[in-house]
């Protein structure tokens, strides 16, 4: 299993690299994540206490095998809880990409089965993102204090190089998607002046639009 892990991580780091490459950042350490398990619990039934299922028992020891094997070999891994709000459920199927919303095409694996599977490994990895990154505002803050110490450029093309490499040294990852808003924080606070600020927000936000379009 371990080894069908580090193949994925092989097959897949050209790809990484050059997502990483795209958003005007340095490829970092790989994130990864394992779902615990909880004690599998009978269901009742009109008030009476139903036995656990032989294929729910069954199950346990080969995903506490497989659980043990990913902390042992990789110590740093996020643990996510498997159910409720602090658990993978609560980034929610809806908002997986649409990729993951149909069957599972044959290449793949006999059978047409839904991707319930895959799902749930793209929401355990955004949950592990989500209990690893500080609050938003502790991460503008950040880049924000960063940037300013730089003498941050007025124009839209070095102030997003900028706040891309104040991401970088910061780790405010979250902020790659929100960079005029990053970019008024950075201006405002250097010039002491709001009217400034949104001047460079509208001039990052035409710059981006422009890229997209290209």
């Amino acid at each position: 299993m371990l080894m069908t892990v580090g193949e994925l991580l092989d097959r897949n780091r050209d790809r990484l690299n050059e997502e990483a490459e795209l958003r005007g950042v340095h490829p970092t350490a790989i994130r990864r994540s394992v779902e615990t398990l909880v004690p599998p619990t009978a269901r009742s039934a009109k008030g009476r206490q139903k036995a656990i299922s032989p294929s729910v028992l069954a199950d346990l020891p080969g995903a506490g095998t497989v659980l043990g094997s990913v902390v042992g070999r990789w110590p740093n891994t996020v643990a996510v809880a498997p159910l409720g709000k602090p658990g993978w459920d609560a980034v929610g199927a809806e908002h997986a990409p649409s990729v993951l919303k149909h069957k599972t095409p044959k290449a793949w694996m006999t059978g047409g089965q839904h991707r319930e599977h895959q799902r749930s490994a793209w929401a355990i990895a955004g949950a592990a993102h989500a209990e690893s990154m500080p609050e938003l505002k502790t991460q503008v803050d950040a880049v924000v204090a960063w940037s300013v110490k730089q003498s941050p450029a007025r124009d839209a093309e070095g102030l997003v190089a900028l706040l891309r490499e104040g991401i970088q040294q910061t780790g405010g990852w979250d902020l790659l998607n929100r960079l005029p808003g990053v970019a008024y924080a950075v201006v405002a606070t250097a010039t002491r002046d709001p009217r400034s600020g949104e001047d460079a927000k509208q001039d990052v936000e035409a710059l981006l639009d422009t890229k997209d379009a290209a």
